[in-house]
């Protein structure tokens, strides 16, 4: 490591011979929530802030919420009153009744779980058919003489309506994505003892789980939102169904094109090497790096340091796998960053360079990809590459969700 002295400091820039460069991701935690948002906003719309007779899916979050909140004891009554002239059989589907949860700017997981409750009492009808939600606000319009009397008459309205309806399907679905990347992300992981330190699985959530769903649901709708395009297939009028599943189509689209950029970020160097410790990944990246070099005409052969370390293939297999040329060509789109990063991160020192050989020529189920210590079983077979990768990535947060919440203090505190 080369240093040079800045006002009197040491400042390393040099490192394994390379001018040393700062890794950059910016945050997943966030970028997930972006899909959301442009997936939400995009297939149904923004609402308007301030406009409480909007008519969108999320205001009957806020709606429903504003009602209750201000007359909790005598909608209680209200609703055990309905309750008890529901039939047997219903009152067991319905269970335990909660109360709403308000619409919340940019928390789309609380809006998602928000959509699911008023679909849950949506499905619980009496003997007319009539749902749970519309026979409450239909009485409570009668209570009241103020501004809720229009909001109760408002939800009779929107609790029958087809596209409000479409629209809570959907964002509920949403959250069923949002669900997985949220306990990821407030999980501990693998190797640090609390969350937020999870970068080098960062990359295995995003090729097992992130990309993969957002890359199905563009492909066919109805295999990540079944219930949605359930419910549409089950409406009479279907002109109108097909328009609303056209426009959530489109919110699909920008949803899987944020988590595209993001993907895109981490199938460059330096972040594609972390998926070397990946047993479905690590051999094809492992490969497909080293080919690289080889074709830039770096040396990659001198003082090796372990019998047998040659390569398993240092040219293209005769039939390479899609996933193989998947990686190559992401590493070849910028070939003085690869390079780079391959001297910076230790991949061309002779000791970790010799173990990464012997990756390429791992084959099969050599280490168990459904393992919950995957990073640990690659530690055991390659020790010398894993520590490499540790010490430049196990200290990087996977996600800042500390600063996001330093700053919506800051925000509330002016």
């Amino acid at each position: 490591m080369a240093t040079l002295a800045t006002n009197g400091k040491l400042t390393e820039t040099f490192v394994n011979g390379v001018e040393r460069r700062a890794i950059k991701l910016g945050d997943p935690f966030h970028i997930d929530q972006l899909a959301i948002k442009h997936a939400s906003e995009g297939g149904l719309g923004k609402t308007e802030k301030g406009n409480h007779c909007q008519r969108h899916h999320r205001q009957t979050l806020q709606t429903s919420y504003d009602v209750f909140i201000r007359d909790v004891h005598l909608i209680k009554h209200i609703i055990a009153r309905i309750i008890e002239s529901l039939s047997e059989e219903v009152k067991e589907k319905l269970g335990a009744f909660k109360y709403p949860s308000r619409e919340m700017d940019t928390r789309w997981l609380s809006n998602s779980r928000a959509a699911k409750y008023l679909l849950k009492y949506i499905s619980v009808c009496n003997d007319e058919g009539v749902n749970f939600w519309v026979l409450l606000y239909r009485e409570l319009q009668l209570v009241y003489t103020d501004w809720r009397q229009q909001r109760c008459k408002e939800m009779v309205q929107w609790m029958m309506s087809p596209s409000i309806i479409a629209g809570l399907f959907f964002e509920a679905e949403l959250g069923d994505f949002f669900e997985v990347q949220y306990a990821w992300h407030a999980a501990s992981g693998e190797l640090a003892d609390r969350a937020g330190f999870r970068s080098l699985e960062l990359n295995a959530l995003y090729m097992d789980h992130c990309f993969p769903w957002w890359e199905s649901a563009l492909a066919d709708f109805g295999s990540k939102f079944s219930k949605t395009k359930q419910y549409l297939d089950s409406l009479d009028d279907q002109a109108f169904a097909q328009d609303k599943l056209e426009q959530l189509k489109i919110g699909v689209k920008k949803g899987h094109a944020e988590i595209a950029k993001m993907t895109n970020l981490l199938m460059s160097a330096p972040w594609i090497f972390t998926l070397m410790p990946q047993p479905n990944y690590g051999a094809d990246v492992a490969l497909a790096m080293y080919k690289f070099a080889h074709e830039q005409g770096l040396n990659f052969d001198d003082d090796l340091s372990i019998v047998a370390s040659e390569w398993g293939f240092h040219v293209p297999p005769e039939v390479p796998s899609q996933q193989y040329l998947a990686f190559y060509a992401k590493i070849k789109q910028s070939p003085d960053e690869t390079t780079h990063w391959l001297y910076q991160l230790g991949f061309m020192r002779a000791m970790v360079r010799d173990e990464a050989k012997l990756l390429t020529k791992e084959r099969g189920s050599c280490r168990n990809p459904k393992s919950s210590t995957r990073l640990l079983d690659f530690a055991a077979v390659y020790p010398k590459l894993f520590d490499q990768l540790h010490s430049e990535f196990a200290l990087y947060p996977s996600n800042t969700r500390i600063v996001e919440q330093t700053h919506g203090v800051e925000r509330h505190g002016y």
